[in-house]
């Protein structure tokens, strides 16, 4: 039987990721490392489909499927500080400065 919204998911990316990610996109600076992750996500995926392909396996990996294996706390926190949102700033300056070095 079909099923729509098992099929929308897969056919929209974008709508099976954000919905994967939400869970963990728990304030703006992490929704925004989330939108970033997406494209490197999806080509990890095309990877491992032809990675599947290349030896000899029919391809047989879903987007779901893929997305429910990922670590998404790990892959935040792999990304750089400044890219997380975690610099400095007016409420949390470097103490150089403030002391004169």
């Amino acid at each position: 039987m079909f099923d729509f919204f098992s099929q929308l998911l897969e056919d929209v990316p974008e709508t099976a990721f954000f919905n994967a990610v939400r869970p963990f996109s728990t304030t703006a600076n992490r929704q925004r490392v989330f939108e970033r992750l997406f494209q490197p996500t999806q080509n990890r995926f095309f990877g491992e489909l032809g990675g599947q392909a290349a030896r000899g396996q029919m391809p047989d990996l879903t987007w779901q499927r893929f997305l429910g294996g990922q670590d998404w706390n790990r892959l935040f926190f792999d990304q750089p500080r400044w890219d997380r949102g975690a610099h400095a700033n007016f409420f949390n300056p470097r103490t150089r400065f403030m002391v004169g070095f």
